[in-house]
């Protein structure tokens, strides 16, 4: 947009960007690993520059399709993910110390 770029084109890009890496974030919270959505992502990576060479066929279509139903699925479940998750949210500061074992002389 500042550079020129088409405004549409653009908020689809940033749009499809937030799907994908919602479903790397619920891949990387349910797996409690950050490897798998590392695969996951060069896995993509490979099929769209796989994609990019050549004549586009019909399984860029389907890609499309399944990339789109990836990332709304992953919206879906945000918030379940995020409700089951085990962390500890509920820690208390440790208790201060009131000075009774000091003696001043």
């Amino acid at each position: 947009m500042l550079l020129g770029a088409p405004v549409g084109d653009t908020t689809m890009q940033v749009f499809a960007a937030f799907l994908g890496s919602t479903a790397f974030y619920i891949l990387r919270r349910t797996t409690g690993s950050l490897i798998w959505a590392m695969v996951l992502h060069g896995v993509w990576d490979f099929s769209v520059f796989a994609t990019g060479v050549g004549h586009e066929g019909d399984i860029a279509a389907i890609a499309n399709v399944a990339y789109l139903f990836t990332g709304i699925m992953g919206l879906a479940c945000v918030a379940f993910v995020i409700r089951g998750a085990n962390e500890r949210l509920d820690v208390s500061p440790a208790p201060a110390t009131s000075g009774a074992g000091i003696s001043a002389g």
